[in-house]
């Protein structure tokens, strides 16, 4: 599935495609939960497709379920959460605005582990699928951000 432009000297470090493939309970227990009425307040509205479905897939190709692109330089790695910590699990990265942009490290292999690294370019490219339970707090229709895809330079772009 073709994402449009991409950053030079790229990696590819994470697809969801691919993992999906390889854990298809994954897909199995987001679909469920989308058809389960009994859980109105919990998982995606469905409106475009099943979680991970073709039907989905094909929706992100076609523009209805939105897609986004943040691309930013990484600044900080770090740990969230109260798991262990034995290594990162965040990523923090300013876009080209100077906005700071708070991400998880996403990876289909560990071999792209060390691609995280403070000054590399990163791009993340999200959709934004309807969730169940509407609206948001300020009233506007509230989504789901899945990341679909990461990838990174191998250039460090820090002085």
């Amino acid at each position: 599935m073709p994402i449009g432009e991409r950053l030079k000297q790229e990696r590819v470090v994470y697809r969801l495609l691919d993992q999906l493939e390889r854990d298809p309970d994954h897909v199995a227990l987001a679909q469920a939960l989308t058809l389960d009425a009994a859980k109105p307040l919990m998982g995606l509205r469905g409106r475009h497709g099943l979680f991970g479905s073709s039907e989905w897939w094909k929706s992100i190709e076609a523009g209805r379920i939105v897609t986004t692109r943040t691309t930013g330089v990484i600044s900080r790695l770090w740990f969230a959460g109260q798991d262990s910590r034995q290594a990162p699990n965040t990523v923090d990265f300013i876009d080209d605005d100077g906005v700071l942009h708070s991400r998880g490290i996403y990876l289909t292999e560990r071999s792209g582990r060390p691609l995280y690294a403070l000054g590399r370019r990163i791009q993340y490219v999200e959709a934004h699928d309807e969730l169940k339970a509407q609206p948001a707090a300020d009233g506007s229709t509230d989504y789901a951000r899945i990341t679909i895809e990461v990838a990174i330079s191998g250039k460090i772009e820090i002085d």
